[in-house]
């Protein structure tokens, strides 16, 4: 494909022989002799179509790459000032506050979970001998996973497990945008 035709208004120019060709134009006649011109300026428009397809592309990327950048720097503005709200929170001594027309601030308890992080350390030997010594506190599914409801049931009753623990309940703070 030629590479040379390039846009000129509404009229295509073939770069390699410096015709200006305007496409309605040329539809216009309708003779035999006119179909070198007619395949150049196919030629000229396929060019065209292919350099704004990769002009699209390039583009599409450059802009997915800021805004990724910007979605990212939102992020980490929104936990810097989260966390200053946050102390701000704390010296108030107040577990809540509503702002109508913005959002609340909230301070709660995140949901206590199973730690697997030593059990999923464990070579795949050591694994599935602990895996059979404790059949009950599996579940076969397509893979071996601990059940973590059972695994916790267990760990709550102060019953040691080896390889769990839990993640004990820790503060957070929120806030939820009113919409």
């Amino acid at each position: 494909m030629n590479q040379n035709a390039e846009m000129v208004d509404e009229s295509l120019v073939d770069m390699e022989t410096g015709e200006v060709v305007d496409a309605f134009e040329l539809g216009k006649t309708t003779v035999i002799e006119d179909l070198p011109r007619y395949a150049r300026a196919l030629r000229a428009l396929e060019a065209r179509t292919e350099m704004v397809k990769k002009y699209r592309a390039e583009e599409t990327e450059r802009i997915q790459a800021i805004c990724d950048a910007k979605i990212t720097k939102f992020a980490e503005t929104q936990h810097f000032l989260t966390s200053i709200a946050s102390g701000l929170m704390k010296e108030s001594g107040k577990d809540k506050l509503e702002y109508p027309g913005l959002g609340t601030f909230r301070f709660g308890m995140s949901k206590v979970s199973v730690n697997t992080d030593e059990y999923d350390a464990l070579p795949d030997d050591k694994r599935d001998a602990f895996q059979s010594a404790n059949v009950g506190w599996f579940r076969k599914k397509t893979t071996i996973d601990p059940d973590k409801k059972k695994i916790r049931a267990t760990l709550e009753s102060k019953e040691p497990v080896q390889g769990f623990s839990l993640n004990k309940k820790h503060e957070t703070f929120t806030f939820k945008v009113e919409r």
